[in-house]
């Protein structure tokens, strides 16, 4: 079973990704695009997350100097379609997620069902 991330930028281009469940997956960039993520017959699309501040550093890794400095925020995509954010260190599979940050889960702005 796999999922189908569409990645929209504010021009209306499009970056898809496929993955399996329990894969992990790189988007560059997160908080400027919107995105469609489809999973078996459903379909959630979610706003463009960047005017949601991250205010703790317990969820942001920092690695790198200079040009390749990078911050690493992990996140766990739930059956529901909440995402929620995951502390440095904390397992993705972990049945007890830590508390969030405000305007965390991101919840989706539409779900929809495709076909029958």
């Amino acid at each position: 079973m796999s999922l189908e991330v569409v990645q929209r930028d504010k021009h209306g281009q499009e970056k898809s990704l496929s993955f399996a469940r329990k894969e992990w997956v790189t988007l560059r960039d997160w908080g400027y695009f919107t995105y469609q993520v489809e999973h078996e017959r459903v379909v959630w699309n979610y706003d463009p997350p960047i005017a949601t501040y991250i205010p703790s550093s317990d969820y942001i890794e920092a690695s790198g100097f200079g040009p390749f400095f990078k911050r690493t925020v992990r996140a766990q995509l739930n059956k529901d379609g909440k995402i929620y954010l995951l502390k440095i260190g904390q397992d993705a599979q972990s049945s007890a997620i830590s508390e969030q940050p405000d305007g965390y889960p991101l919840v989706p702005s539409a779900t929809t069902t495709t076909g029958s």
